[in-house]
């Protein structure tokens, strides 16, 4: 009893530590992440009642946005709630990767090394967000893969094969491409912890597999009852080829010298594990390296098209994991590896609290913004005002009887405070508009309409160009409002 309640101290101080570092990262951030205001509006549609793909469109599965939607209608259609949120899901994977450093013994200074560089790497997205949803997934599986061999009999009951299964098809709820890859791959963990163990891999498979089908079938038969099924098909399924946005990972990393250091670095990681696997192929720890491989190279998918650092960074935590097999444990005796270890954990902790202070502090002028749906949050002061003057513009032209649009990536950070969503148009994205072409998305509009064209389009590295040039070609300037010029097409 005593050494229970010992272990439940030790725990709940980890994550107390992980907690404190979260909430910084997600306090004390301006609201600069297009992805961001994304997320929230996919979660915010949820939450008055829209339907995905029939009522706004989207790229994805939608476990991501009816979780978060949910939450949202509960406890309040505010971006703060989303952040809270992220902050639960963020300790969530860093638990998981402590977790599986104390499965193979690693020393629990070293073990908290890992899941704060996780948050240092992505301490600009605490926020919900469905790669980072299905990393903890994928993570989870490889977790209790590899703690297979504490106890053999729990895991070949069919009952925990069918939840890790579960976990499986959840993953391909977040993201149909990358969680079937993800699904798929920890067949082949399983694989691995099967030969562990002298299991009969057949029988365990078959019993995940089940697991994996019961969140396909219940979303086919949730497809079906809300007539979305076609909607689905045309948004998420046939317009894949029409995300034609690439950004490759060799781009990343010519980006500058620390991505080419970093991308090196996984590269040579990938390498490394590739070469241990196979040298110690019929070894215990061998077959658990081979398990994390697998699960490693199910999460580099999710790079691919888009290598940016976000993407990157996501897809290098499965791939650091690795480290764990390839460092010796006898470096972990050595009395400056047992200092280091002390020493690193609270100095990561450290940064992952001071940047995100520092970066309101000393970056951009910055205010806690007075929009609706925004309470709470930090905001540059720019934007703040951006907000203000293309807000009272939108109202004063509905008072008109015209509709607004914006031509824009942040497009959702001007209409959320006056509670206004158009499908196609306010997340007008490559590969987003299902197989419908881009320029009917704007000659679809109603008579009257307005479209606003940023001044500098830089920044819209997803939009689709021809639409964009067609309302330059066939629309009057009617103006400007803040960094925007007004066009109509009538």
């Amino acid at each position: 009893m005593e050494e229970k309640r010992r272990t439940w101290i030790e725990n709940g101080k980890v994550l107390l530590c992980f907690l404190i570092p979260a909430l910084f990262c997600a306090w004390f951030r301006t609201a600069e992440n297009y992805d961001e205001y994304w997320n929230f509006t996919f979660a915010k549609n949820v939450a008055d009642g829209l339907l995905p793909y029939r009522d706004f469109n989207m790229l994805q599965t939608p476990l991501s946005c009816f979780l978060s939607g949910g939450i949202l209608a509960l406890f309040g259609k505010e971006l703060i709630v989303l952040r809270l949120l992220g902050v639960v899901l963020f300790i969530g994977i860093m638990w998981v990767l402590y977790r599986i450093g104390r499965t193979l013994q690693i020393p629990p200074a070293a073990s908290m090394v890992l899941p704060f560089l996780f948050l240092a790497f992505l301490f600009w997205n605490v926020f919900w967000e469905y790669n980072c949803l299905l990393l903890f997934f994928q993570i989870t599986i490889l977790w209790r893969d590899l703690e297979a061999d504490t106890d053999p009999d729990r895991y070949e009951k069919p009952v925990y094969q069918i939840f890790l299964g579960v976990l499986g098809g959840l993953a391909m709820m977040c993201k149909q491409s990358t969680g079937t890859v993800l699904a798929l791959f920890s067949l082949g963990s399983l694989w691995f912890a099967s030969r562990r163990l002298h299991k009969r891999y057949g029988r365990l498979a078959f019993w995940r597999l089940i697991g994996t089908s019961i969140p396909c079938f219940l979303f086919l038969f949730y497809l079906l009852i809300s007539g979305t099924f076609w909607d689905f098909l045309d948004m998420a399924v046939f317009s894949i080829g029409t995300f034609s946005h690439r950004y490759s990972y060799w781009r990343f990393m010519r980006e500058n010298p620390i991505q080419f250091a970093a991308g090196a670095l996984l590269l040579s990681i990938l390498t490394a594990a590739i070469a241990g696997a196979i040298s110690r192929r019929k070894t215990v720890q061998g077959e658990k390296l081979a398990g994390a491989l697998t699960m490693a190279v199910a999460g580099i998918v999710n790079i691919y098209p888009l290598s940016n650092a976000y993407h990157v960074g996501v897809s290098s935590i499965s791939i650091l994991l690795l480290l764990y097999y390839l460092i010796p444990t006898s470096f972990f005796s050595l009395r400056a590896a047992r200092v280091l270890f002390r020493i690193l954990p609270a100095v990561l902790m450290a940064v992952c609290m001071a940047v995100p202070v520092l970066a309101v502090q000393i970056g951009p002028p910055a205010v806690l913004s007075r929009h609706s749906h925004y309470a709470g949050i930090w905001m540059e002061e720019k934007r703040e005002e951006e907000i203000r003057l293309v807000t009272a513009e939108i109202e004063k032209r509905r008072e008109e009887g015209r509709e607004v649009y914006i031509m824009d990536s942040f497009a959702v950070a001007y209409l959320l405070p006056v509670d206004c969503y158009h499908k196609y148009l306010d997340m007008f994205l490559v590969g987003n508009l299902g197989l419908k072409d881009p320029v009917e998305c704007v000659t679809d509009t109603p008579p009257g309409s307005l479209f606003l064209l940023p001044k500098d389009s830089s920044h819209c590295i997803q939009m689709p160009w021809e639409a964009y040039h067609y309302i330059e070609e066939h629309g009057q300037r009617k103006g400007e409002v803040g960094d925007f010029e007004i066009y109509s097409l009538s």
